[in-house]
């Protein structure tokens, strides 16, 4: 279990000016409210900006409208999000390579390598993660 956290602590690296996971979710070190860094900004003017893109374009009730925002920025902070992992270890079970099992999620320069087999538990923890991340920035499903 230790193994995967530590490979999963990754995903929500530090991003210059922000907050790293370890910031978000320390408990009981601030005794009163931190100023909104410019990442947590950033991720709630974006959740903010498809609400209001949303409402225009769909004509949807603001329900929906946070429904739809919040799933696109969950898989915004994802994408943005996305350890880049070395292609000879699955980035869920820490495993080297079986023959032709690996393989890359993601684009560009960065990939995560996972197992075909692993590839469901890892999604399903990266997502979860990162609703807790956005939710510690205020940002949760209606």
């Amino acid at each position: 279990m230790a193994g995967i956290l530590k490979n999963t602590r990754s995903e929500l690296s530090p991003r210059p000016g922000g907050l790293s996971f370890e910031e978000i979710f320390s408990p009981g070190k601030q005794t009163k409210p931190a100023p909104v860094s410019p990442t947590v900004a950033k991720w709630i003017k974006a959740f903010e900006d498809t609400v209001t893109a949303v409402l225009r374009v769909r004509n949807a009730p603001r329900v929906e409208a946070e429904r739809v925002a919040f799933a696109n920025t969950v898989t915004a902070f994802l994408d943005a999000n996305r350890p880049n992992t070395e292609p000879t270890r699955c980035a869920h079970c820490g495993l080297s390579e079986r023959p032709n099992d690996l393989r890359p999620m993601g684009g560009g320069v960065r990939h995560s390598w996972v197992h075909s087999d692993c590839w469901e538990a890892w999604s399903k923890h990266r997502r979860a993660r990162a609703i807790e991340a956005l939710a510690a920035m205020g940002i949760v499903s209606p």
